[in-house]
């Protein structure tokens, strides 16, 4: 169980991804968030696993990884604030890369099931999710 606070709300209402969610949504997501923390080397989840979760990071480190033919090839570092997971729960395919704890780290778990409950949550928070994964393609696709 997550303790909801002031702070928490503030933190959570910052991430990009619950932008314009109002305060009850978001605490009705974060009622039934989970609080998952990871050592270093450990993952959130590999490459290739099912995925109805996404994840805001909320301390430490962690590197999002490619398998490739030399070993596992580092693609992002990730910091507090910084969401993962998004595109499992918007296309239901699997883990297109694994999440490695580089420090000891936490983040919060959300269930794919739990924002479709409220209607009016789950359509400001699949649109965010789209910018973000919008944003970050044409990031890629100027690094080409």
């Amino acid at each position: 169980m997550i303790k909801i606070d002031e702070t928490l709300l503030r933190v959570i209402s910052a991430v990009p991804v619950f932008a314009g969610i109002g305060r009850l949504e978001l605490i009705a997501l974060l009622a039934n968030a989970s609080r998952v923390e990871r050592s270093v080397d450990q993952v959130f989840f590999d490459e290739g696993d099912a995925g109805q979760t996404f994840f805001v990071f909320i301390a430490g480190t962690a590197a999002i990884e490619k398998r490739s033919d030399g070993g596992w090839q580092n693609i992002l570092e990730l910091r507090p604030g910084d969401t993962f997971g998004e595109m499992a729960i918007v296309d239901g395919g699997k883990r297109s890369a694994r999440v490695r704890a580089t420090s000891n780290a936490v983040a919060l778990m959300f269930q794919k099931n739990d924002i479709d409950l409220s209607l009016e949550a789950a359509i400001v928070i699949y649109r965010n999710i789209a910018r973000i994964l919008s944003k970050r393609l044409r990031h890629y696709n100027e690094k080409l």
